[in-house]
């Protein structure tokens, strides 16, 4: 199934709206998200287990451009270990339909006072806990159904880029915290918690830069250029393009 790269759509729940919703949901330990599938050219999400996949991720800050929604994008492989109950060609009751992701974004601890500062701001806060809908079912059974959800919004990372630490620190620590929700005939079910480690940093992904155009060789991740691969960029007068592309020729 192909998964296009989803923009982050409304902000729903605060932290304290998302505690309250947390304690409703049973089955935690036979619902979870397995890893972070790597996506595939044209931006597609494989749903198996042997897929390749990444237990941290690289956010390239400034490689968050003006107009973008996304800063980095989890692509969490789920899978459903409720007993499969239905008889063949009827209603199976452990079915999950999905509903949303919960995220939760932290600050590593020893990241430096000035983002500790701009993570404490009142405004920035309906960026670090919120939830995102998704739609799409898991079959019970062991089945594994693969979805998208935006876990640092671009929000966030162009504040991180904006304070200038990264100027001066080649790296700082974010931890994802996401849970799935979903619903069987009869429950409410939210996964248990995964915990993902990103690297912020500015321009660590570009792997060559000069001016435009030319061809890159390197063209960065197939669902948002922003993270966890490198990319070839080119200057346009003071704009940064990424990744460089020759100009279309028409006849």
């Amino acid at each position: 199934m192909r998964y296009l790269s989803k923009t982050i759509g409304v902000l729903l729940l605060g932290v304290s709206a998302a505690a309250a919703l947390a304690g409703c949901s049973v089955g935690s330990e036979r619902f979870f998200v397995v890893q972070n599938q790597v996506p595939q050219d044209g931006c597609v999400i494989p749903a198996d287990r042997g897929s390749l996949y990444r237990g941290s991720g690289t956010l390239d800050v400034g490689l968050v451009f003006d107009g973008a929604l996304v800063g980095y994008q989890l692509f969490p492989l789920l899978q459903n270990d409720l007993p499969a109950l239905g008889q063949a060609g009827g209603t199976e009751p452990n079915r999950i339909a999905l509903r949303e992701f919960r995220v939760h974004l932290e600050l590593a601890p020893d990241a430096p006072p000035a983002l500790h500062y701009l993570f404490a701001a009142p405004e920035l806060g309906p960026y670090l806990a919120y939830s995102e809908a998704w739609s799409g079912t898991v079959d019970p059974g062991g089945g594994n159904t693969a979805a998208s959800v935006t876990v640092v919004p671009a929000q966030v990372a162009r504040q991180i880029a904006a304070t200038g630490v990264l100027n001066e620190i080649s790296t700082v620590g974010l931890f994802a915290r996401v849970r799935a929700v979903g619903d069987t005939l009869s429950d409410t079910v939210e996964s248990r918690e995964f915990v993902y480690p990103i690297f912020a940093c500015n321009h660590c992904l570009v792997s060559y830069l000069a001016a435009c155009p030319y061809d890159a060789v390197n063209t960065g991740n197939a669902c948002n250029v922003a993270q966890d691969e490198a990319v070839d960029c080119c200057l346009d007068g003071q704009a940064l393009q990424c990744p460089a592309r020759l100009p279309t020729t028409t006849n």
